[in-house]
């Protein structure tokens, strides 16, 4: 069974990692990590041990879990569906492996009935993964994704593996293993974002996504902190906005969320206003969300990528 989800741009999360660390004022109030609090004091839990509680709330320790018992679970879903990757952690945090990256990707492409979301806040050490890729991939004499594959099947292959899950419930064709085969890169169902809350983090993460090779390239604007009203949509496809909701939550002004319409709109690129967040367009507090509605001078924009499949 897929893990729910009440992300409105995607169909189902699916969490090979857990645990995670803040890197900028979007993380102040991360919805996982209150999530994560609730088991961390569990034994034996996967999610034991990542937070603790300080005075201002749950926070992360900066320990990091993964779930590699969960890497075959995409592969037994048999309805197509849009999956968010890792909604409790980062795909590209510094402590996860890059073999254990390698092998998400591994899995993403072998399940080319669905299509799957990756977005982080760390641009930097996802160019970094991109460069390992290629310069393993280039000593070895593999594809990019052979290399994936391989890796896969190294994790499939592990004691914990034995130990834990059943291997079987990821096949890897051999055809692919011994490189007679391959997929095209990028993979044409994997979408790459980066997180944008301000202008600041619009200057440093946009450039590095859009040089880097996807299907999709999108930009997650939630929660909105600040101003962008330097947007570079070159090589971008894509652009979800939304408020902040819960606990101490910040407002989004207006006239933020209209220069970001109006850039999406000049360059041609989607425009998904997903939500105002617990304040409503006129910065005032409301007590559910939802009466904030998702509507922005009483249009709903809910735009989605145009993809061209090979």
């Amino acid at each position: 069974m897929a893990d729910k989800t009440g992300i409105e741009w995607t169909d189902a999360t699916w969490n090979v990692l857990y645990g995670c660390s803040r890197v900028s004022p979007g993380c102040e109030n991360c919805y996982a990590e209150t999530f994560t609090h609730r088991f961390s004091g569990q034994k034996g839990h996967r999610m034991e041990g990542l937070t603790v509680l300080k005075k201002t709330g749950p926070s992360w320790t900066g320990k990091i879990s993964t779930a590699p018992d969960r890497l075959s679970q995409p592969l037994r879903w048999q309805r197509p569906r849009m999956i968010f990757v890792n909604s409790l952690s980062d795909v590209f945090h510094k402590d996860v492996l890059f073999p254990y990256i390698a092998a998400i990707f591994g899995v993403m492409g072998l399940a080319h009935n669905h299509t799957f979301q990756v977005l982080t806040k760390r641009h930097e050490r996802m160019e970094e993964f991109y460069e390992w890729l290629q310069s393993e991939s280039n000593k070895a004499g593999r594809s990019l994704f052979q290399t994936c594959a391989v890796w896969l099947n190294e994790y499939k292959n592990s004691e914990y593996m034995r130990r834990h899950h059943n291997p079987e419930q990821i096949e890897i064709p051999k055809e692919i293993l011994s490189g007679e085969v391959t997929l095209n890169w990028p993979l044409n169902n994997v979408w790459m974002g980066v997180s944008v809350e301000d202008q600041q983090r619009a200057d440093e993460r946009i450039d590095t996504l859009r040089v880097l090779p996807a299907a999709v390239r999108f930009l997650s604007m939630e929660p909105l902190l600040g101003p962008v009203d330097r947007l570079d949509l070159n090589g971008i496809h894509w652009v979800i906005l939304g408020g902040e909701s819960g606990h101490g939550s910040r407002p989004m002004n207006a006239e933020w969320v209209r220069s970001i319409r109006d850039q999406c709109d000049e360059a041609g690129v989607p425009f998904f206003l997903k939500q105002w967040g617990q304040h409503d367009a006129d910065g005032i507090l409301n007590k559910s969300k939802k009466a904030n509605g998702c509507s922005l001078d009483g249009v709903d924009h809910k735009e989605w990528p145009v993809v061209s499949t090979p």
